[in-house]
């Protein structure tokens, strides 16, 4: 990963307590990663999708990994506003992400944390609320339909359903823009938040994707996430599906890492907070 330009991890522990995601020989395993990460000077994202519901689980894995120098950034949770998730009460789940983000602060305070929003627009604000960084997950390339779910039998529209890909044409742009409108909606409500994204590495293997996405679709949509600022570049693959990521994928995000380090070749826009105002100028990326 280092020698193909990568700079960032985002192993993802088991499910359920702390205490049955990290068992003896996991943890030693875990531990061993983060060892081998920070001597090849690779930062790690740690996931707490599992746990961060939970204050005692969540509190025991900040403990646990917090002064590690491979550790980056936590990343408390994993789509809190997506399918399954929020729907009966979206302002308990709100606050519980709110407090998850409190309690990380308090026992480290030092690393950032990261949320991945599913949706356009559900309650924006205040999930963002429990995080440094927003993260979209927007994954546009070879959905089956932009309108009617295959997954769950329903239609998809501004207001309900989900087809894997909230409110997107179906093509590379639909990432620059969720970036770009999820940072007009928080400007507005004057909240101010890092961007990083995601880039579909996955796809042709049921659910709502029938196929994988081409190299030259990666870097571009790579290219979308630098367009509007973003500061960090992630790539999903989905459990499983390794092996078609690196055949398939791979070279397109080998030549992103390297635009990253390099340098795109255009100026963006970059938004500084001075005092509550917040002021747009030109840097070079």
């Amino acid at each position: 990963m280092k020698m193909a330009g990568f700079t960032i991890v985002h192993p993802v522990p088991g499910g359920g307590p702390a205490s049955s995601a990290w068992l003896p020989s996991t943890l030693e395993n875990f531990t061993q990663l983060l060892d081998s990460a920070a001597d090849a000077g690779i930062y790690v994202m740690y996931d707490t999708r599992h746990t961060y519901l939970s204050p005692p689980d969540l509190a025991a894995q900040i403990k646990l990994f917090r002064s590690h120098p491979a550790l980056l950034l936590w990343y408390s949770s994993d789509e809190p506003d997506g399918p399954g998730h929020s729907a009966s009460s979206p302002g308990s789940h709100t606050d519980s992400v709110v407090k998850a983000y409190d309690l990380i602060n308090e026992l480290d305070g030092y690393h950032p944390v990261s949320i991945t929003p599913n949706c356009a627009n559900y309650f924006l604000p205040q999930y963002a609320s429990g995080a440094d960084i927003i993260i979209p997950d927007v994954y546009p390339i070879g959905l089956n339909s932009t309108s009617w779910s295959s997954v769950y039998n329903t239609p998809c529209n501004a207001t309900y359903g989900c087809c894997g890909c909230d409110l997107c044409n179906g093509e590379v742009e639909d990432v620059g823009r969720r970036i770009q409108n999820l940072k007009s909606i928080l400007r507005w409500k004057g909240m101010r938040k890092e961007f990083w994204g995601v880039v579909q590495a996955f796809g042709g293997e049921g659910e709502f994707w029938e196929r994988m996405p081409r190299k030259e679709e990666v870097i571009r949509m790579g290219e979308q996430v630098a367009r509007e600022g973003g500061r960090g570049i992630l790539f999903w693959d989905e459990k499983g599906r390794r092996g078609r990521m690196w055949k398939g994928v791979w070279d397109g995000a080998k030549e992103v890492a390297k635009k990253g380090r390099d340098g795109w070749g255009y100026e963006i826009d970059v938004e500084i907070d001075l005092g509550g105002d917040i002021v747009s100028l030109r840097d070079e990326l």
